[in-house]
């Protein structure tokens, strides 16, 4: 029997879903009605829980245990380096790594990690240990766990967005053996773009831009006079030339202008670098005219990540959306069907 594994990516905007079953992977993503979304973030309410048991079962989704992509404002997550221990003993010294962004209260989370790799001193000896660290509310852990109680599927693992690249990226080089190199990656979300940069499978650097689809639709109602949300149809369809409106190629620009500065500065602390490939995720990755801005700010040869996912992956117009969520099926575990 095939081995079942499910992903969730619950955003400000969209849930998106992954199912791996085998070697094939079925996504899709679903966007939030506006009532389920307060400033910004998806509400936590028995009317969320019943529009994702909805959606599951319209999109013919499987239940079982599911991997949660966590929303970058839930969770602490960073590189490290620590000198070399036993990965039993890791867990119990991780709260030290957070104390700069935890200084009390530190029992109320959960911490996790993956190592990265170990390196050795001259006689080879382990001598420190690289690790992704992770740390969430136990509170924030236990309201997803009772969101998804009921719905037919359950909280197997959370991990940090990150991670899901971790994964992806760590599935894609083992397939294509010597095909490590830089990347980077310009998710484009609703409310913000996220930029991230790896090398290999190790997460160098990332920068969050405050500028995200919203501000095309903020952009467009005032443009057409419509309020936001008819605005952001518009959008998805391009109703009328709105994405070619004056407003929106402000928002181009000025979002150009600060993916590339993130990459000038990666390039800037990384001089050896062989950065040369930009990959586009999320939701706003399918405007075309957003990406030709962005292009031709920073330089980079343009990617989808559709090209780094798992071959057998379905793609779709909702893939870039659900890419993470993909990531997330590699954690794992799962379910036999």
């Amino acid at each position: 029997m095939a081995l079942i594994s499910i992903g969730l990516d619950i955003g400000n905007s969209e849930i998106k879903f992954a199912v791996r079953k085998g070697k094939t992977w079925q996504v899709a993503a679903t966007t939030l009605p506006e009532e389920l979304v307060s400033n910004g973030h998806i509400q936590i309410s028995p009317a969320t829980k019943r529009f994702l048991k909805a959606e599951k079962r319209r999109l013919r989704i499987p239940g079982g245990d599911c991997t949660l992509v966590l929303p970058e404002q839930q969770v602490f997550c960073r590189p490290t380096t620590m000198p070399y221990i036993p990965e039993n003993q890791l867990v119990l010294n991780l709260p030290y790594e957070f104390r700069d962004y935890i200084p009390q209260n530190s029992d109320k989370y959960y911490y996790d990690y993956a190592v990265e790799r170990i390196v050795p001193d001259d006689t080879g000896k382990p001598a420190s240990i690289e690790l992704m660290a992770a740390a969430i509310l136990k509170e924030t852990a236990k309201s997803y766990s009772d969101l998804l109680s009921g719905t037919g599927f359950r909280l197997k693992t959370a991990v940090p967005r990150e991670m899901a690249f971790v994964y992806l990226l760590r599935a894609y080089e083992e397939a294509n053996p010597g095909e490590g190199r830089v990347y980077c990656f310009t998710d484009i979300g609703q409310e913000s773009t996220r930029v991230c940069f790896f090398e290999s499978s190790h997460l160098s650097a990332s920068r969050t831009i405050p500028i995200g689809c919203r501000d095309l639709d903020l952009a467009i109602a005032d443009e057409k006079n419509v309020n936001e949300h008819i605005a952001a149809s518009y959008k998805r369809t391009n109703f009328e030339g709105a994405l070619d409106s004056p407003g929106c190629r402000d928002v181009y620009s000025r979002l150009a202008i600060e993916v590339m500065k993130a990459v000038n500065f990666f390039r800037f602390r990384n001089t050896e670098s062989r950065l040369s490939d930009l990959y586009f995720l999320g939701g706003g990755a399918g405007i075309r005219q957003l990406r030709d801005q962005i292009i031709g700010a920073v330089g980079l040869t343009e990617h989808d990540i559709t090209e780094l996912l798992p071959e057998g992956t379905e793609v779709t117009e909702d893939t870039p959306s659900a890419a993470l969520a993909c990531g997330a099926t590699l954690a794992g575990g799962g379910t036999q069907a």
